[in-house]
């Protein structure tokens, strides 16, 4: 019982993880997309100073992820992958739990 409580827990906290990294990523796609035409620097630039600004308000982030915008053509891609550390399925042998959000 206290395992399947624990792991309530902790997906809820994974899921405000990926919300919140999702929005984030997606302040910084759009920025990163506003920068395409002055080069691959400027728009990584913007991207991530875009990407970490949106991540200051972050509850459960406690570190500040790197993403990675990639142009496609007329698009930017964004993608971010973190691990987020358990509070109680460590008691499962699970550790940590991946989260990854893509943005176009």
């Amino acid at each position: 019982m206290l395992v399947s409580s624990g792991m309530a827990v902790d997906y809820a906290r994974l899921e405000g993880a990926r919300s919140e990294l999702q929005s984030a990523l997606d302040a910084g796609a759009i920025a990163a997309a506003g920068k395409h035409a002055d080069g691959e620097a400027e728009m990584q630039a913007a991207g991530q100073a875009y990407f970490k600004s949106a991540l200051q308000t972050a509850r459960i982030i406690d570190f500040q992820p790197v993403a990675i915008f990639t142009p496609n053509g007329a698009e930017v891609s964004g993608s971010v992958s973190i691990n987020i550390k358990t509070k109680f399925m460590r008691i499962a042998g699970f550790d940590e739990m991946p989260v990854a959000v893509q943005s176009t």
